[in-house]
C-alpha cells in the first residue's frame, strides 16, 4: 500500500514538474508554440548538406524549419571554398510564437574551422514579406553573391541562425549563444 501511494506521488509530481518546464522567456508579451518535430529538412549537394548547421535558439520566435541549397554553386577544397555568384538559397521559416511576425534578420555564415575571423556569410537580410501569422511557415529565397576564402587549416563549414525578429510592436534578438557552442 505505501509502495503504491508513493510510486502516485512520484508520477504525479513528475507531472507537475514537466508540465512546469517552460519554454524560454522572450521579450515582447511573445508566447513560444512547440518547435517543429526533428531537425530540418536539409536539400542540395552532400558536401554543403553535411556542413551545415542549424544553430540552436530556444528563445527564438522563428525557426528555420528547411534549408534549400539545390541552386547554389560552392567549390569546396581542403580549407577553402569559392561560393559562385548567381546561385539561390531557399528557407522555410515557420513562426513558433502566437503573434504575427512582420520581419525576420538571419545569417548562412560560411566558416574554416574555429577561426572565429574566418567568418564570411550571404545574410539573407531582411526578409519583408507578408506578415507570417503564428504557426504558419513562409518561403524566403535569395540570390548568392560571389565569395572566396581559405585558411591553411580548418574545415569548411556554414552555419544558419536567426539574428533578429520584428512583431508589430516589438522586435527583439534571439540568443545566438549556440553559434559559439556549435563552432567548437
Amino acid at each position: 500500500m505505501h509502495v503504491a501511494v508513493a510510486l502516485m506521488l512520484a508520477v504525479g509530481f513528475a507531472a507537475v514538474t514537466s508540465a512546469q518546464s517552460p519554454t524560454p522567456p522572450i521579450p515582447c508579451g511573445v508566447s513560444l508554440k512547440d518547435s517543429i518535430n526533428g531537425p530540418p529538412k536539409i536539400d542540395g549537394p552532400q558536401d554543403l548538406v553535411a556542413r551545415l548547421t542549424v544553430v540552436p535558439q530556444p528563445d527564438s520566435a522563428v525557426e528555420i524549419a528547411a534549408v534549400d541549397f539545390s541552386k547554389v554553386r560552392v567549390i569546396i577544397a581542403g580549407s577553402s571554398y569559392q561560393q559562385q555568384e548567381g546561385g539561390e538559397y531557399a528557407l522555410m521559416l515557420r513562426n513558433r510564437s502566437d503573434q504575427p511576425v512582420h520581419e525576420v534578420g538571419g545569417t548562412i555564415l560560411f566558416r574554416i574551422g574555429n577561426h572565429k575571423d574566418s567568418g564570411f556569410g550571404q545574410r539573407w537580410l531582411m526578409w519583408r514579406g507578408p506578415v507570417i501569422p503564428p504557426g504558419e511557415t513562409a518561403r524566403f529565397v535569395f540570390s548568392s553573391a560571389g565569395w572566396s576564402a581559405g585558411r591553411p587549416d580548418g574545415e569548411v563549414a556554414l552555419f544558419a541562425v536567426i539574428e533578429h525578429i520584428k512583431f508589430t510592436d516589438c522586435a527583439y534578438v534571439p540568443s545566438s549563444s549556440h553559434l559559439s557552442a556549435a563552432q567548437k
